[in-house]
């Protein structure tokens, strides 16, 4: 049982989840168990649920294959035949699919849900959550509703996109297959500054699970990663207060149009410098991006959490250096001391297995924690 406390630390884990789009299958050898997921391009990324190990597998002479890490191609090191219902790992290891769940479109989303009779607890996934984990949880006996990222998400707010999620948790209580009482929202990355305005405005979410969640504004939350990043990647004092200054002056100009001059000079200045190719570059206040950053800013998770009254599982990385947990767990359990802190060692923002959490090692990453999302699934079910 996890005790309910903002002063110990649990491991949990943060899923890699961005890229992901389509569908799932689930396999099993003996009780070992393998999900294939579909990305947005044509590659296929192969989860080893016990080990954690991730391969991004693309086509090679009529098979699948992958290089020794999610970035690196090359050399060839595991080789994938999908067949007939089964998988057959580097011609040894043969895993069967299994049905633990069904799939269904829904209205802005697609619901995993599971194949056993009864009312069964559920998560509505905030869009931009992913969908890697949703399997494991329908085999568990939670359904998992992954809504969608809408195309016309830059025109939109925090506050309306936490109003479609306050949507699919009402049509989702309106199922015969669905426990009303436990029906909760689950979000990462991004998701921070939507779940908890879902969760202060609607009294049918009851509980939440934020992954690698955000505190602050998008201007402080971005500050806050420059210099947790680049000192990850080994830059000097002087090198990240440079940058640190330099996206200050950047974040002032989009939101108020003020100092365009000064940046313009200080983008000129600064084109020579180890840090420009990650943070730096001119774009125009009207552009499309810009104008969502603007419209969104206002925003501050922390405004919201202290109105939150349902159980929160907060979970982060501990070497997490776009959101990281010092910075931003600190603030949210300040405003809802109720909530339980799970931080996994060794993990960075995108859910893999670390050693510095910085940019320059992610192509060089393979592997998530092993069974990463059973601590997550045993705090659901023992809330029921």
């Amino acid at each position: 049982m996890i005790t309910r406390s903002s002063r110990r630390t649990y491991q949990c884990h943060v899923f890699a989840t961005a890229l992901l789009v389509g569908q799932l299958a689930l396999y099993r050898s003996g009780n070992h168990l393998y999900s294939l997921t579909r990305t947005d391009g044509d590659a296929i990324l192969l989860l080893d649920y016990d080990s954690g190990r991730l391969s991004r597998l693309h086509i090679s002479e009529g098979e699948w294959v992958g290089g020794p890490s999610i970035g690196v191609e090359e050399p060839i090191a595991i080789r994938v035949k999908i067949a007939d219902e089964k998988l057959t790992i580097n011609s040894k290891v043969v895993a069967t699919r299994f049905d633990a769940f069904a799939t269904e479109r829904v209205p802005g989303g697609t619901l995993y849900i599971p194949r056993a009779g009864g009312r069964h607890p559920a998560i509505v996934a905030v869009p931009g959550a992913g969908i890697l984990p949703a399997p494991y949880f329908a085999r568990r006996g939670i359904a998992f509703l992954a809504l969608d990222q809408r195309a016309d998400w830059r025109s939109r707010t925090f506050e309306d996109v936490a109003d479609d999620v306050i949507g699919a948790v009402k049509a989702l209580r309106s199922r015969k297959d669905i426990d009303a009482q436990y029906l909760g929202i689950y979000a990462s990355s991004q998701g921070g500054w939507i779940a908890p305005i879902a969760a202060a405005k609607s009294q049918a979410i009851a509980f939440v699970i934020c992954a690698a969640c955000p505190a602050t504004d998008l201007t402080n939350q971005e500050l806050i990663r420059t210099e947790a990043e680049l000192r990850a990647d080994g830059f000097t004092a002087a090198e990240i207060e440079e940058a640190v200054a330099y996206r200050k002056l950047y974040f002032d100009f989009l939101q108020t149009g003020a100092h365009r001059d000064q940046l313009e000079a200080a983008d000129q200045n600064a084109k020579g410098a180890r840090w420009y190719p990650r943070f730096a570059g001119m774009i125009s206040r009207d552009a499309p991006l810009a104008m969502w950053w603007q419209r969104n800013e206002r925003f501050v998770p922390t405004d919201y959490w202290k109105r939150v009254r349902v159980p929160a599982l907060l979970l982060f990385g501990s070497l997490d250096t776009r959101v990281p947990p010092a910075e931003h767990a600190s603030r949210i359990l300040a405003a809802d001391p109720s909530a339980t802190l799970m931080i996994v060692a060794n993990v960075d923002h995108e859910g893999f297995l670390a050693k510095t959490g910085g940019r320059d090692e992610v192509p060089s990453l393979d592997r998530l924690p092993p069974r990463a999302v059973e601590p997550a699934i045993d705090w659901i079910l023992a809330r029921r």
